[in-house]
């Protein structure tokens, strides 16, 4: 039973239920390779008004395909000094997306 609110209306404790499901590609960062993985996202639906919310691994990272530990292995060897041009040749991203990630974790250390 799952016991959130809906983000949507608001609604404390809707009666919630399946909706449906999708697959999700996944790429992690696993024994010094990149892998891609296919995964099936449940949908489900708000008794209250009807929405419908994916539920996500913790693992997800919600619009972006790449793992949450994918992100922190390169935010790891950016914060450690190891050169850009280095970071993004081992793990296949460009430049714009290492910087989008440095400059949103830099965003969210400002809440702690």
């Amino acid at each position: 039973t799952i016991k959130l609110a809906c983000p949507a209306c608001g609604a404390k404790k809707p009666s919630w239920s399946y909706h449906d499901s999708y697959e999700r590609y996944l790429i992690s960062y696993e024994n010094k390779t990149i892998v891609s993985h296919v995964i099936d996202i449940t949908r489900i639906i708000c008794s209250s008004c009807g929405g419908t919310h994916a539920i996500l691994p913790e693992i997800i990272v919600p619009h972006t395909s790449y793992s949450l530990f994918f992100i922190l292995a390169v935010l790891r060897e950016y914060f450690s000094k190891t050169k850009v041009d280095k970071i993004c040749e081992k793990y296949q991203i460009s430049v714009s997306t290492l910087y989008d990630w440095k400059n949103f974790s830099l965003f969210i250390k400002g809440f702690g």
